[in-house]
Protein backbone atom coordinates (compact mmCIF):
# COMPACT_ATOMS: atom_id res chain seq x y z
CA UNK A 1 0.00 0.00 0.00
CA UNK A 2 1.52 3.32 -1.14
CA UNK A 3 2.31 6.06 1.55
CA UNK A 4 -1.10 8.50 0.07
CA UNK A 5 -3.04 5.33 0.47
CA UNK A 6 -1.68 4.39 3.99
CA UNK A 7 -2.86 8.31 4.50
CA UNK A 8 -5.58 7.76 3.20
CA UNK A 9 -6.92 4.79 5.02
CA UNK A 10 -6.26 6.26 8.45
CA UNK A 11 -8.74 9.43 7.44
CA UNK A 12 -11.41 6.98 6.38
CA UNK A 13 -10.54 5.29 10.21
CA UNK A 14 -10.39 8.87 11.80
CA UNK A 15 -13.87 10.48 10.28
CA UNK A 16 -15.95 7.08 10.93
CA UNK A 17 -18.47 8.26 13.37
CA UNK A 18 -17.97 5.33 16.03
CA UNK A 19 -14.47 6.21 16.20
CA UNK A 20 -15.35 9.74 16.59
CA UNK A 21 -18.00 8.73 19.50
CA UNK A 22 -15.60 6.67 21.27
CA UNK A 23 -12.58 9.37 21.37
CA UNK A 24 -15.41 12.06 22.33
CA UNK A 25 -16.43 9.57 25.02
CA UNK A 26 -12.41 9.18 26.02
CA UNK A 27 -12.21 12.72 25.83
CA UNK A 28 -15.39 13.07 28.68
CA UNK A 29 -13.96 10.54 30.93
CA UNK A 30 -10.50 12.53 30.80
CA UNK A 31 -12.12 15.60 32.36
CA UNK A 32 -14.37 14.06 34.29
CA UNK A 33 -11.15 12.42 36.34
CA UNK A 34 -9.25 15.75 36.13
CA UNK A 35 -11.76 17.88 37.79
CA UNK A 36 -12.66 15.06 40.48
CA UNK A 37 -9.05 13.86 41.41
CA UNK A 38 -6.44 16.11 39.97
CA UNK A 39 -7.99 19.77 40.51
CA UNK A 40 -9.51 18.60 43.67
CA UNK A 41 -5.85 17.44 45.27
CA UNK A 42 -4.58 20.92 43.45
CA UNK A 43 -6.92 23.07 45.22
CA UNK A 44 -6.18 21.38 48.68
CA UNK A 45 -2.48 22.01 48.26
CA UNK A 46 -3.69 25.18 47.92
CA UNK A 47 -5.77 25.34 51.19
CA UNK A 48 -2.99 24.01 53.21
CA UNK A 49 -0.75 26.26 51.81
CA UNK A 50 -2.95 29.23 52.59
CA UNK A 51 -3.65 27.90 56.14
CA UNK A 52 0.37 27.78 57.02
CA UNK A 53 0.94 30.86 55.64
CA UNK A 54 0.05 33.01 58.86
CA UNK A 55 2.70 31.02 61.10
CA UNK A 56 5.39 31.51 58.70
CA UNK A 57 7.89 33.86 59.34
CA UNK A 58 8.49 36.90 56.93
CA UNK A 59 11.37 35.79 54.80
CA UNK A 60 9.22 32.47 53.93
CA UNK A 61 6.18 34.01 53.01
CA UNK A 62 7.09 35.11 49.25
CA UNK A 63 7.95 31.43 48.11
CA UNK A 64 4.42 30.55 49.58
CA UNK A 65 2.93 33.06 48.26
CA UNK A 66 4.46 32.05 44.64
CA UNK A 67 3.41 28.23 45.29
CA UNK A 68 -0.12 29.03 45.83
CA UNK A 69 -0.53 31.33 42.79
CA UNK A 70 1.35 28.80 40.72
CA UNK A 71 -1.46 26.46 41.76
CA UNK A 72 -3.81 28.52 41.09
CA UNK A 73 -2.63 28.97 37.61
CA UNK A 74 -2.23 25.21 37.20
CA UNK A 75 -5.77 24.56 37.94
CA UNK A 76 -7.54 27.74 35.67
CA UNK A 77 -5.45 26.10 32.90
CA UNK A 78 -6.51 22.27 33.40
CA UNK A 79 -10.04 23.59 34.23
CA UNK A 80 -9.47 25.60 30.51
CA UNK A 81 -8.44 22.66 28.75
CA UNK A 82 -11.50 20.44 30.44
CA UNK A 83 -13.92 23.15 29.44
CA UNK A 84 -12.70 23.22 25.71
CA UNK A 85 -12.64 19.50 25.45
CA UNK A 86 -16.90 19.81 26.82
CA UNK A 87 -17.44 22.34 24.26
CA UNK A 88 -15.93 21.16 21.27
CA UNK A 89 -17.91 20.33 18.41
CA UNK A 90 -16.89 16.94 16.52
CA UNK A 91 -15.15 17.72 12.74
CA UNK A 92 -18.04 17.76 10.01
CA UNK A 93 -17.74 14.50 8.25
CA UNK A 94 -17.33 14.31 5.10
CA UNK A 95 -16.22 11.79 2.36
CA UNK A 96 -12.33 11.94 2.31
CA UNK A 97 -10.33 14.69 1.16
CA UNK A 98 -9.54 15.38 -2.28
CA UNK A 99 -6.36 13.68 -2.12
CA UNK A 100 -8.18 10.82 -1.35
CA UNK A 101 -10.26 11.14 -4.23
CA UNK A 102 -10.05 7.33 -6.02
CA UNK A 103 -9.44 5.55 -3.14
CA UNK A 104 -12.25 3.40 -0.80
CA UNK A 105 -11.80 3.11 3.10
CA UNK A 106 -9.72 0.41 3.07
CA UNK A 107 -7.38 2.29 0.96
CA UNK A 108 -7.33 -0.09 -2.15
CA UNK A 109 -7.87 1.62 -5.32
CA UNK A 110 -11.91 2.56 -5.83
CA UNK A 111 -13.93 1.88 -8.96
CA UNK A 112 -14.56 5.52 -10.10
CA UNK A 113 -15.28 5.01 -13.68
Amino acid sequence: MSHAATGCAAEAFIMNPDVERAVAADEQRIAIELVGTVIRDLFGVGLTLSSVLPHVARPGEQPLNTAIDDIDRIIRSIRDVVFALETRTPPPTTSGSASCAGLSTDGSLADVG
